[in-house]
């Protein structure tokens, strides 16, 4: 029997410019994905534009599903219209085929640049 939840994170390193963390958990039965994501830009005049990906990874090594979530943009340190910081809540159905559900072995987490 598969776990019924199944776990997934991903850090940076804190001295990258723009520093990032991820923890999700996925719910077989419910197809829902909940966690948090930060992202920290140390930078002074750059922004950072980021988005986290969750792969879905069948018992065969498969990706099954994916989905991506936009975070939004942190801004430099020097602007004081908008944060620096970004704390994001997620929580969302992510539509796994009910066919593929059941074979889902592990999902994976991955914080990529994204463009403007």
């Amino acid at each position: 029997m598969s776990d019924p939840v199944l776990h997934a994170s991903t850090e940076s390193e804190y001295t990258a410019g723009c520093s990032f963390s991820a923890n999700v958990q996925w719910d077989r039965a419910t197809s829902r994905l909940v966690g948090s994501a930060t992202i920290q830009n140390h930078m002074w005049f750059e922004v950072c534009r980021k988005k986290l990906v969750v792969t879905f990874v069948d018992d065969e090594g498969n990706t099954a599903a994916s989905a991506d979530l936009v975070l939004e943009t942190a801004c430099g340190t020097w602007d004081p219209t908008c944060p620096s910081r970004i704390d994001k809540p997620i929580n969302q159905i992510v539509p796994v085929s009910r066919y593929a559900r059941p074979y889902i072995d592990h999902i994976g987490a991955a914080v990529v640049d994204r463009p403007k």
